[in-house]
């Protein structure tokens, strides 16, 4: 399945470029790495004839870099899932979200559906938790976050507007054990507490996004939610 996903990114990169994400390093470098020239918005729509054979080349193996990286992250279930392993383009409008720390709000690349929001939501309501906890713990668990990954203290939006797709590759995310196998040596924890934790995993299984890179837009804040009724005035939630 990665030789097809690593295929189609190469495709996506081949038709055009991405405006978007001129702002993200990596994106620029790979564009300097072939034949096309500064200030690359004029490629928009396409890659001109006497540019070609280079900027194929180097996106087959920029396509290549990205998808073998990501396949070592062991994140993703390689075929036979509920959400096919693929790349494909984003398009707006739509909003995707991040759960993460108020430090790492923009330097991660995994991101997930509204629908799956409202569905732990759904299932906070009856659960007698605190909103904010419940929501939280429910996202750590289906997205399948290790402890020592994240601090999962935040939900951040980011909204894509219509007509500027980005690349990315989906799929259905992986069970992660609780610590991951480098939290002792990263200092997160204890030998004696990486034994207490053997064997415990977060279930994973939701449809998740993975972003190469990131475009110029405004990551914002979503964390407004009800402490205490589902219908207090003012929630994002309500309604």
């Amino acid at each position: 399945m990665w030789q097809e996903v690593r295929s189609q990114l190469a495709a996506l990169l081949k038709g055009r470029v991405y405006t978007s994400l001129l702002s993200d390093p990596d994106y620029r470098s790979f564009l300097q790495r072939s034949t096309i020239t500064p200030p690359y918005t004029q490629y928009r729509s396409g890659i001109p004839p006497q540019f070609r054979v280079r900027y194929d080349l180097v996106c087959r193996a920029v396509a290549f870099q990205v998808t073998r990286d990501l396949a070592g992250q062991h994140a993703l279930k390689d075929g036979g899932g509920r959400y096919p392993l693929k790349a494909m383009e984003l398009e707006g409008p739509t909003e995707i979200f991040r759960v993460a720390g108020v430090a790492r709000q923009v330097l991660g690349e995994w991101w997930f559906r509204r629908e799956l929001l409202y569905r732990c939501l759904e299932e906070c309501r009856s659960s007698g938790m605190d909103y904010r906890l419940c929501l939280l713990a429910k996202l750590r668990n289906r997205l399948a976050i290790c402890q020592d990954w994240n601090l999962v203290t935040q939900i951040w939006e980011l909204k894509l507007p219509r007509g500027m797709p980005i690349p990315v590759v989906t799929g259905e995310g992986l069970p992660q054990s609780v610590l991951s196998g480098k939290a002792v040596s990263r200092g997160f924890s204890s030998e004696s507490l990486q034994k207490q934790y053997d064997n415990q995993y977060f279930k994973g299984g939701e449809l998740q996004i993975w972003l190469p890179w990131m475009p110029a837009l405004p990551v914002t804040d979503y964390m407004q939610l009800p402490r205490e009724s589902s219908s207090q005035s003012g929630s994002r939630f309500s309604g």
